[in-house]
């Protein structure tokens, strides 16, 4: 029986192929399975991933290992990537709304394939997942800048956010008219601090080519950033703009310390000009 709860795919010696599976899986679902449009209001909501804390997971203090956060977080991105480039990677996307917002030197017309790198992951842990326990990682966007986008990954007690508290099915899909958008609004509460075990941050860069894509125009052409609307009549486009502007701003005061980070390469500089301990192999 101990071997049942023990021993799964994830933990075993072909544990990089079964990552890769988990990554392969969550990005079938997400683009071809899960045929639901998003809704208006889609760009910062967070996509919600249950697992659990095996024992294959845990170093010798008995808890989930550091270096397991980062697998999680993996898995956690691609499921919300996936989700809200769906339209982008089927091939479907029919926003032109930012054409006129597209550099001379970027096409963003699908003849050259736009991928997404990875630029930097921090994990901050604030308390241990004991074996066993199931636990909840809440991802989304938090913000972006003229370069960078970035991407919370929350890892959270399972159940501290009521169901009462989540989107319901008639949330999930809605299409964003003025009805479904009032259906879609829910009350945020303020889980206890107790709740949160650690929070990943991961930092993207859209790529053409050797060319960088700024994110504000790769999100407006998959049709998850409404346009800027240029000399005309404040409407609902314009009022959601603004509300995605003023919580971008939010997101980047998270981010400014985050940035300065990028310096900490110098200081290697310091380490080659001491003696070192030691030098040792590893297998």
């Amino acid at each position: 029986m101990a071997c049942k709860f023990t021993i799964r795919l994830k933990h075993l010696p072909q544990s990089l192929t079964i990552k890769q599976f988990r990554f392969l899986r969550a990005f079938i679902y997400q683009v071809f399975v899960h045929r639901e449009p998003l809704p208006s209001d889609a760009l910062f909501r967070p996509l919600i991933v249950t697992t659990r804390n095996w024992p294959a997971e845990c170093d010798y203090n008995i808890h989930k290992s550091n270096s397991t956060y980062f697998t999680d977080m993996d898995i956690a991105r691609a499921h919300l990537v996936s989700c809200l480039l769906k339209n982008w990677l089927r091939g479907s996307n029919s926003s032109s709304n930012s054409s006129a917002l597209v550099p001379n030197n970027l096409k963003l017309d699908g003849s050259k394939r736009v991928s997404i790198a990875v630029g930097a992951v921090s994990c901050h842990f604030r308390k241990e997942i004991p074996p066993f326990t199931k636990y909840e990682i809440w991802t989304r966007i938090l913000c972006w800048d003229k370069k960078w986008i970035y991407i919370v990954c929350h890892f959270v007690k399972c159940g501290a956010v009521p169901l009462g508290q989540r989107s319901s099915p008639e949330t999930r899909h809605t299409t964003g008219n003025a009805s479904a958008t009032k259906t879609s609004t829910i009350t945020q509460i303020d889980p206890p601090s107790s709740a949160i075990y650690a929070t990943g941050i991961t930092r993207y860069v859209f790529k053409e080519g050797r060319i960088t894509v700024p994110p504000e125009l790769f999100l407006s052409t998959c049709g998850l950033l409404p346009p800027r609307q240029v000399l005309s009549e404040i409407n609902v486009t314009d009022l959601r703009r603004e509300m995605i502007e003023e919580q971008n701003e939010r997101g980047l005061k998270y981010m400014e310390a985050f940035a300065t980070l990028d310096e900490v390469h110098e200081s290697f500089k310091d380490s080659t000009s001491k003696e070192a301990l030691g030098h040792f192999g590893e297998f």
